[in-house]
């Protein structure tokens, strides 16, 4: 899944300094934990029923007949063994694993689909973006970069 992210090229800028001096291996590293901090910063993030920008998700859609399902969306999606990190010395990916990614691409991006496998009809979903970069990111990858650096130098 991807989507466009604001500020992507900023950590672009910052990165491209640190990337010539380190070795594959200390990129992977970082890398590593670049990945566990954008995906602990999104699994808060869809626990709080919030997109990257701040605003709220649009509110589940009642079913006819049941009684309003109450309570966080997205409770196993968010799970850490369904967001996958993938990285290598000059990337670094967080993406759904293929079971959930279906889901998740028809959430983030706001798609029609079945609501189960064996109904009829297809709802159209909100468009509810799970993955992205908030400011609050920027600013949290921006700190681990500073630190790994002075690390680095010691």
């Amino acid at each position: 899944m991807s989507a466009d992210i604001e500020g992507l090229t900023e950590v672009d800028m910052a990165l491209d300094g640190l990337a010539a001096a380190l070795s594959p291996a200390g990129r992977r590293k970082l890398g590593l934990k670049l990945g566990q901090l954008l995906r602990r910063e999104n699994q808060c993030r869809i626990a709080a029923n919030v997109a990257p920008d701040g605003t709220a998700f649009a509110p589940r859609l009642r079913q006819k007949g049941k009684k309003a399902r109450r309570g966080k969306m997205f409770r196993k999606l968010r799970q850490s063994r369904n967001m996958q990190i993938t990285r290598s010395p000059d990337e670094v990916k967080l993406a759904f694993r293929s079971h959930t990614n279906r889901l998740a691409v028809v959430h983030h991006f706001g798609l029609r689909d079945k609501v189960t496998p064996k109904a009829k009809k297809q709802t159209k979903y909100a468009a509810r973006p799970l993955l992205g970069f908030s400011r609050a990111d920027l600013d949290a990858i921006e700190m681990l970069l500073l630190t790994h650096v002075e690390t680095g130098l010691r």
